[in-house]
């Protein structure tokens, strides 16, 4: 089955079932911007993709499970955006040490101290 690449805030509310005026409500404390927008006969259509779903399942995740307010369910939503990019630039960091490492070894190799 193929899966759909953006949604409407009204089938995200389906999807993870949570009422649309809740995710209404939480787009716009946690300033959850649309993806693609566009307008058709006065009424403009807002689109989310799959990073913003993540988004409003950790959030409900954190108020709805947890039981954080609003603003402690924000606090925390961005501490774990900051240990994610931590991760990542960890990671970034790790790859460049190995490809420094493998050309230190690659030069050892293929010298005349071995």
């Amino acid at each position: 089955m193929i899966e759909k690449k953006f949604y409407t805030l009204r089938e995200i509310a389906e999807k993870i079932s949570v009422p649309y005026h809740t995710l209404v409500y939480w787009q716009k404390e946690f300033d959850i911007k649309p993806r693609v927008s566009y307008e058709r006969k006065f009424r403009r259509k807002l689109f989310f993709d799959e990073k913003s779903l993540k988004e409003f399942r950790w959030i409900k995740f954190l108020v709805k499970r947890e039981g954080y307010s609003v603003p402690g369910a924000r606090s925390k939503l961005a501490a774990i955006h900051r240990f994610q990019r931590g991760k990542e630039v960890k990671g970034r960091i790790l790859v460049w040490i190995r490809g420094e490492i493998a050309e230190i070894l690659e030069l050892l190799n293929n010298s005349n101290y071995g």
